[in-house]
């Protein structure tokens, strides 16, 4: 079980890598790094979504990210 957040909003670096840490045991992979994003693909649903690349990734996003790829959600 991942521990993702303390609260609704965290600022450490390991909110965003606990994040894509998940969508890679899920089976998604890097497709691209943007300029303020890095785009994730899950290749089997054929889905992408985009994430953010600042460290304020709150529970909703994390959840919308892991919905846009089909994946699992999160426990938060």
């Amino acid at each position: 079980m991942l521990l993702w957040f303390s609260n609704l909003t965290c600022s450490s670096p390991e909110a965003r890598i606990n994040l894509v840490r998940h969508l890679e045991e899920h089976g998604c992979q890097l497709l691209r790094e943007g300029g303020n994003h890095t785009i994730h693909v899950n290749r089997a649903a054929k889905k992408t979504s985009s994430v953010p690349r600042r460290n304020d990734i709150n529970n909703d996003l994390a959840k919308k990210i892991c919905k846009d790829l089909l994946v699992s959600q999160p426990d938060v």
